[in-house]
C-alpha cells in the first residue's frame, strides 16, 4: 500500500509529519510505502535526523507551496496548485498512491477532492 502524507499539513510542520511517517515504516507491515508531498529541501533536512529509517519505503514529492490557516478552501486550485495538498490528491487520482493523508485545512482538503478525485 503506498499512502501520501501531506507533509506541510500542521503548524509544526513537517517534523511531526515525518516523525510519524518513520514510525508507520517502522512499526507496520513491510508492504506500506509512504510518500511525503512538500518543500523537497525542507523534507529532506527532516528526515536526515531520522537514523531509523527504511529509505527504501519512504519517497518524496516537491511542493513547493503549502495551504497556510484561515485561507479559503475553495481558492486552493487557483491560488496554490503546486501545494501539498493539491500535488498529493493529484498523485491519487493518478494511480500512484492508494490515499491521501493531512493534517491541513479540512475544507481545502474537502474543496481540492472534489474537484481533483471526481470520477
Amino acid at each position: 500500500m503506498r499512502i501520501v502524507l501531506d507533509a506541510m499539513g500542521t503548524d509544526g510542520a513537517p517534523e511531526s509529519e515525518v516523525a510519524g511517517a518513520v514510525r508507520a515504516l517502522c512499526e507496520l507491515e513491510q508492504d506500506i510505502e509512504i510518500v511525503l508531498v512538500g518543500n523537497q529541501e525542507i523534507l529532506q533536512a527532516e528526515v536526515a535526523r531520522h537514523d531509523d529509517l527504511p529509505l527504501d519505503r519512504l519517497h518524496l514529492e516537491h511542493a513547493p507551496d503549502r495551504v497556510l490557516p484561515g485561507e479559503a478552501p475553495a481558492s486552493v486550485l487557483r491560488k496554490h496548485p503546486e501545494s501539498s495538498i493539491v500535488k498529493g490528491l493529484r498523485l491519487q487520482k493518478a494511480g500512484e498512491a492508494d490515499a491521501f493523508v493531512s493534517a491541513g485545512s479540512t475544507g481545502a482538503v474537502m474543496a481540492a477532492s472534489l474537484f481533483i478525485l471526481k470520477s
